[in-house]
């Protein structure tokens, strides 16, 4: 019951060149998850995304990025790697995740060096992974709600038995 009024606001930004695999992943998050889902084909896209439309403080946005990020048109393009660095070093409590299609060992431990929590291998089973780390993410964020709740509570009961023990000496010598 508390859960359910602790919901803080999910954004995620799908930042792909795979239209189809994006679009896919779109719908499953939007049917699965209560969450806003943000589509971006490039990193450009997303930064002009963020800077236009205002990010919730208290929500948790989730930018989920193609480690695979250039094209025929442009081949200097960042890797999702490079893009997680660059979104890190502007926001550094977004969660990031980067997906690929290269099942390589040192992409997945690159990106684990680099700072990445998750690193998924995008096939069937992609979204449901993704939604079950973006309720990891949604819990660890609940259990640091909760724990400030705890503190504020221990405070506040710590104050008012101050207060009470205060009067009762103040009333003990007064009469």
């Amino acid at each position: 019951m508390f859960y359910n009024r602790f919901k803080p606001t999910i954004t995620i930004f799908i930042i792909s060149i795979d239209k189809m695999f994006s679009n896919q992943l779109l719908l499953k998050l939007e049917d699965e998850t209560d969450a806003l889902v943000i589509q971006d084909d490039s990193i450009e896209a997303f930064f002009q995304e963020i800077q236009t439309n205002q990010i919730p403080v208290d929500g948790i946005p989730i930018v989920l990025v193609d480690f695979v990020l250039n094209t025929m048109e442009n081949h200097n393009a960042k890797d999702g790697l490079e893009v997680m660095k660059d979104i890190k070093s502007l926001y550094p409590d977004w969660e990031v995740i980067i997906m690929s299609d290269l099942s390589s060992t040192k992409i997945k431990d690159d990106s684990i060096q680099s700072g990445v929590l998750f690193h998924v291998f995008k096939n069937d089973n992609t979204g449901a992974r993704i939604i079950n780390r973006i309720h990891q993410i949604q819990n660890g964020y609940y259990l640091h709600y909760k724990k400030k709740m705890v503190i504020i509570s221990v405070c506040v009961f710590g104050v008012l038995l101050s207060i009470l023990f205060l009067s009762r000496s103040i009333f003990y010598y007064i009469g």
